[in-house]
């Protein structure tokens, strides 16, 4: 597809999809949403610009449910199925907590 076609199927002025390709602009994420609703690959796209799908991906969810994870115990089961269903700014949100929240916290494994 070229870049025209691209442009015109997402309803982006090709001067901004220039931009992209050649000085690496960061497009937002209607943006791309838009290029990926053109390409038929939204999922694909959001991750690759660095964006949160809206719907936790199927296979994580099926993970999560299934008995592979059995040694994770529910609590902590729920809470991850629960986060995945969050915003991307909200999981951002919540895995900077963590981060803190582990780091603050003593390593039980040491001693």
């Amino acid at each position: 597809m070229s870049g025209q076609t691209l442009s015109s199927a997402a309803d982006i002025d090709p001067s901004y999809l220039s931009l992209i390709e050649t000085d690496g602009l960061i497009p937002t994420r209607p943006k791309v949403l838009a290029l990926g609703r053109a390409l038929g690959c939204v999922d694909a796209i959001l991750l690759h610009a660095g964006y949160a799908p809206d719907h936790p991906p199927e296979k994580v969810l099926q993970c999560l449910a299934g008995p592979g994870l059995d040694g994770l115990g529910e609590p902590l089961r729920s809470l991850l199925l629960e986060c995945l269903r969050r915003s991307p700014r909200e999981q951002a949100a919540l895995a900077e907590l963590l981060e803190v929240g582990l780091r603050l916290r003593p390593n039980s494994a040491s001693g």
